[in-house]
């Protein structure tokens, strides 16, 4: 995304101008940033302190997602301007859900998101991103009662320190937030999210549409709803929106991951790599009658082996089918045992290894965001299936062989003749990957 910065020295609010832009028509990716704010918003209605020196900047933002999914947006700004942080000046911060960036429990940053839908629709048209960040202030540029609860990048590193020029940060908390937001259905964030978050296990003062009770923060989940346990009637409450504060008396309780325990996690991971190993087995069964050369569905499901279950435990699972086949068991199309490796489709089963977590590895840096990138994914699988499978054909029949077969022979028997079905089938592949693979990642 192409980031450009529109500076003006004072505003009432850059969200209330980058919302005016954004009503106009202004692309994704345009930033107001301001040097002071004269009436600065934070959320419910607060005023957002913001004199000089500290980071105001608005980014518009028009994901293509629906509207249901903006409450991910704030957490996924906390993740990019967590993560800047660290990684640019080397500041270690902490996330106070739903929307502050805090520093040995002292404010440091604040985030205000506000959007609107498409006309008739339930789809996002916009949505601005309004960040505040104490950068190269002081405690002292702030009225008495801030002081003791807010803190700045300069205090927090020392009045020496060299800072990094604004524009810097801004332009790659920008970029950063456009990334993590191009796809709220997959949200990996969430979980650096909720490993930063300095609510778990506290216990808390909640107050949400004028119900006050007291409760223990148990979790965060994948939709940072933050999972609270009423202290009065010890019901669970999944919060999306409300005011939190910690109370500083009751110590923190230990908390559980939000994704089980290691044994349900090892659970879970061997029943969906022995569903894949049962489909992989079963797809040399399954016969589709394509014109000229008829194609099974054993290569497809390798490659959706890869994509829904990442680059380990895909190759892992096409590991584990090979190994089973070369130990007796009759897995393969004809048969099993050692004896396989001098079958002139074996390449083809050692290309599922690699092919699968080639798949696995691409989707999971790509994060399955656009239709096209899982399309890259599998068509990069399928291609290392090919080479390892052609290599050992070639070895087998053009090589070590009484009645070799030429290069061309070889080309057309493993690939021009198989290549445009199992072309055919990886588009439809793609398809299912980037609408089901958001079910995995959140698991």
């Amino acid at each position: 995304m192409q980031i450009e910065i529109i500076s003006v020295d004072e505003i009432a609010s850059t969200n209330d101008m980058a919302r005016e832009l954004a009503e106009q028509g202004a692309p994704a990716g345009q930033v107001v940033v301001a040097r002071r704010q004269a009436q600065g918003r934070g959320s419910r209605g607060r005023s957002f302190a913001s004199p000089e020196g500290g980071i105001y900047m608005s980014v518009i933002l028009r994901p293509d997602c629906a509207m249901s999914r903006t409450p991910l947006i704030t957490p996924a700004a906390a993740v990019a301007v967590s993560q800047t942080l660290e990684e640019l000046i080397g500041l270690k911060t902490q996330i106070k859900w739903v929307n502050d960036i805090l520093v040995n429990g002292q404010k440091l940053a604040g985030i205000l998101t506000e959007s609107r839908s498409l006309p008739g629709s339930t789809q996002i048209d916009w949505a601005v991103v309004g960040i505040g960040i104490n950068y190269s202030n002081l405690r002292s540029d702030f009225t008495p009662d801030l002081r003791h609860i807010i803190t700045t990048v300069r205090s927090e590193l020392g009045p020496q320190t060299k800072l990094p020029d604004p524009e810097i940060l801004i332009n790659a908390i920008a970029s950063k937030l456009q990334d993590l937001v191009s796809n709220l259905d997959v949200t990996d964030f969430i979980e650096y999210y909720r490993d930063n978050n300095v609510l778990l296990g506290r216990e808390v003062n909640v107050l949400n549409n004028d119900n006050s009770y007291c409760a223990l923060v148990e979790d965060i989940d994948a939709n940072a709803r933050l999972i609270v346990r009423r202290r009065d009637n010890g019901h669970r409450e999944f919060l999306n929106s409300g005011e939190v504060t910690i109370n500083p008396t009751k110590p923190a309780q230990p908390v559980q991951p939000r994704k089980g325990t290691p044994v349900s996690r090892q659970i879970y991971d061997l029943a969906v790599m022995g569903i894949f190993l049962a489909l992989i087995i079963i797809g040399s069964k399954i016969t589709l009658p394509f014109p000229i050369v008829p194609k099974t569905l054993q290569a497809t499901f390798v490659l959706l082996t890869g994509a829904f279950l990442g680059w380990r435990r895909g190759g892992l699972t096409c590991l584990l089918f090979m190994l089973m086949g070369l130990a007796g068991i009759p897995v393969f199309a004809k048969g099993g045992g050692f004896g396989y490796v001098l079958d002139p489709t074996f390449g083809y089963i050692v290309g599922f290894v690699f092919g699968s977590a080639m798949t696995g590895y691409l989707c999971e840096r790509f994060k399955a965001r656009r239709w096209w990138s899982v399309l890259l994914s599998l068509l990069a699988g399928l291609g290392v299936l090919y080479f390892f499978g052609l290599v050992h054909l070639y070895l087998i029949l053009g090589v070590f062989t009484e009645h070799s077969l030429s290069l061309v022979e070889i080309l057309r028997i493993g690939l021009w003749l198989s290549l445009p079905g199992d072309l055919l089938l990886t588009g439809l592949s793609a398809i299912l990957v980037h609408r089901l693979q958001p079910v995995f990642k959140a698991r």
